[in-house]
């Protein structure tokens, strides 16, 4: 679907960036937008509380979700049978390695972004009542 995050957190000018691709199947469809105000949340939290004394910022439990789990969830949202198919790491590993050789880093980037990420457990942070499952259900109902 599309991944989502806060970098260039900034303490100077207590500022951060919000940066996100998605798939161009789910445009249109206001998921981004949802995942960027939950974020901008996230960020104001943060930017609170830059200068306290505080060692860490409690934005409730956490969930490590793999790849896998993270997909079943939003197929169960969808209604739809879970259905994943793998790809074998050289493939991966390979296609990267032609991507950065014959493409600008402008397309390479996101690309490489996306196909590092793929392979990696997520934690998903909850922030409040927040979950990611409820974020998929939501983005059903817009």
């Amino acid at each position: 679907m599309g991944i989502c995050s806060l970098h260039h957190f900034d303490q100077l000018d207590k500022s951060i960036e919000i940066g996100g691709t998605l798939f161009p199947r789910f445009w249109g469809q206001i998921i981004m937008q949802n995942a960027f105000n939950e974020l901008l949340d996230v960020a104001k939290m943060i930017l609170e509380t830059v200068h306290d004394d505080k060692k860490g910022i409690n934005f409730g439990e956490s969930d490590m979700l793999s790849q896998n789990d993270i997909a079943a969830l939003a197929f169960k949202a969808y209604t739809k049978p879970v259905k994943i198919i793998y790809l074998p790491d050289w493939i991966r590993r390979f296609i990267l390695y032609r991507v950065c050789t014959f493409t600008s880093s402008k397309t390479y980037g996101p690309f490489e972004f996306f196909m590092s990420t793929i392979v990696m457990d997520m934690q998903t942070p909850r922030y409040e009542k927040h979950r990611i499952e409820d974020f998929f259900n939501a983005s059903l109902s817009n």
